[in-house]
């Protein structure tokens, strides 16, 4: 009896795996032109890029992709390949070097979580894992998910009910970190500032500075605000730009943070408006065996995430600075 032998790739199957990689990398970023700038930063024609997705769907066996223009998103085999695709060349640049590549461990988080709680998370990994190798990879709470499961991303730092340990997907093991606490950040000298209880209505009148529609943050105050007449007078990127325009008086901010995070900037002042919004919270989620078969250093990301926990609940003064 002969066995058959596997299929084999017809072509270079790690630039193949790489063209996927930086697709999905710009299907990241919000708004249409993904292949053209996934084929510029390979330096090849968008048409090029195109036969090599179409060469990985054969061998697979299905669509890696779904959706048109803006709304073109991996489909669950293109979540999964993308992990294989990030291990194989990950493997492939261990075998060229001939060096065993340091523990990596892929963290998807928020930019709030980033930029708040990860320094120090990461800072004291460093110092228990000198040669431990992070990626932080900005995600949303349903795209964070989606690449945990298929073994992207090792530890996810995402948005979530309070109670909601039973919505994450089995496979996955969630740890509450803390509720997420809701700031107004108004100019010092405005009436906002000095008023000594804000209200829902308050809020609606004045001019909003909010984030991107994709913003949890965004959907979370207009889903009150909205249905009061609340209208966004400026759409900004991150928090420190929401910060300096709330300060020149363009409107009223808002800032998403861990409970026992305090934040503070010169010349605005920072309102705990929570309790007039839906609650929410922060889950930390890995997979349930202890890390993703991405991470060659599960001790790494099991470390990393004990850590996570630890600051997390600990109390913080944050500092913004100027835009």
């Amino acid at each position: 009896m002969h066995e058959h032998a596997p299929p084999r790739f017809n072509g270079d199957l790690v630039e193949h795996a790489r063209a996927l990689t930086v697709l999905l990398t710009e299907l990241d970023s919000p708004g249409p032109g993904a292949f053209e700038r996934a084929a510029r930063k390979l330096r090849v024609d968008p048409s090029v890029l195109r036969r090599r997705v179409l060469a990985l769907e054969s061998f697979v066996g299905g669509s890696l992709l779904q959706g048109r223009g803006a709304d073109l998103h991996p489909t669950a085999l293109g979540a999964r390949a993308r992990g294989d695709a990030a291990r194989l060349l990950a493997a492939a640049d261990a075998l060229r070097s001939g060096v065993e590549p340091p523990p990596r461990v892929v963290v998807g988080c928020t930019e709030a979580i980033a930029a708040e709680l990860m320094p120090d998370v990461l800072g004291a990994l460093r110092r228990r894992l000198p040669a431990s190798s992070i990626s932080l990879r900005r995600l949303g709470t349903e795209a964070c998910v989606a690449r945990l499961l298929g073994g992207e991303v090792d530890v996810g730092i995402v948005r979530g009910p309070l109670d909601a340990t039973n919505r994450w997907p089995r496979a996955l093991r969630a740890t509450w970190l803390g509720a997420d606490r809701l700031w107004a950040v108004v100019a010092r000298n405005s009436a906002l500032a000095r008023a000594r209880r804000i209200a829902s209505k308050s809020l609606a009148r004045a001019p909003l500075v909010l984030y991107g529609p994709a913003s949890a943050t965004r959907r979370r105050v207009m889903s009150v605000l909205g249905p009061l007449g609340g209208t966004i007078a400026l759409e900004i990127e991150g928090r420190s730009t929401a910060v300096a325009y709330a300060r020149r008086g363009f409107g009223v901010a808002f800032l998403s943070l861990l409970a026992k995070h305090a934040p503070r900037a010169a010349g605005v002042v920072f309102r705990d408006v929570t309790r007039l919004f839906p609650s929410s919270g922060f889950w930390l989620l890995v997979r349930d065996d202890g890390a993703s078969p991405s991470s060659r250093g599960s001790g790494a990301a099991s470390q990393l995430a004990s850590l996570t926990v630890l600051h997390a609940r600990a109390p913080k003064r944050l500092h913004l600075t100027e835009s």
